[in-house]
């Protein structure tokens, strides 16, 4: 089995393998390829090297979020109005909150709003100090990588 390559006109190296050295291609032996092929598969190893941390990054940052977020989408949906229901009411009583109502009136616990409010703010309050350390830190690494001019500056980043 021997080891191939092509360099090509926008300076990236193809690799091949086999037992036959393809027309256009030439084959080296380790430590005797010319600078130009290093400078290529460099090249190549970088414009490949972002991509693969953005997906990495992203993965930990979902992995990390998940137990935070860990909830059915459609009661996401409604958090929004909950948490703005909820604040309203706690300064001002005689709004409506038909989101809550109808939520405290499917729970059947017997909740007065006052109660629920409080439940929803202090539910917002710690989703907010969990979730948004996890984004800022993906933010950074996210631009740490597209600022990165170096395979070396990429892999040296990690979540």
């Amino acid at each position: 089995m021997t080891t191939f390559y092509k360099i090509n006109t926008d300076k990236t190296a193809a690799v091949g393998s086999g037992t036959v050295v393809p027309q256009g291609y030439t084959e080296y032996t380790k430590g005797s390829e010319p600078k130009e092929l290093i400078d290529a598969l460099a090249l190549q190893k970088f414009k490949s090297s972002k991509p693969n941390k953005y997906s990495e990054i992203t993965t930990a940052f979902d992995t990390a979020t998940k137990a935070i977020i860990d909830v059915l989408p459609h009661e996401m949906a409604t958090w929004k109005d909950q948490e703005n229901e909820a604040r309203s009411y706690v300064a001002n009583n005689t709004i409506a909150t038909p989101t809550l109502d109808a939520i405290i009136l499917a729970r059947g616990l017997n909740e007065t709003v006052l109660v629920f409010a409080t439940k929803v703010i202090a539910n917002a309050d710690a989703y907010r100090v969990a979730y948004l350390p996890l984004l800022g830190k993906y933010q950074v690494l996210t631009k740490q990588v597209s600022l990165a001019t170096t395979t070396v500056e990429v892999e040296a980043i990690k979540w």
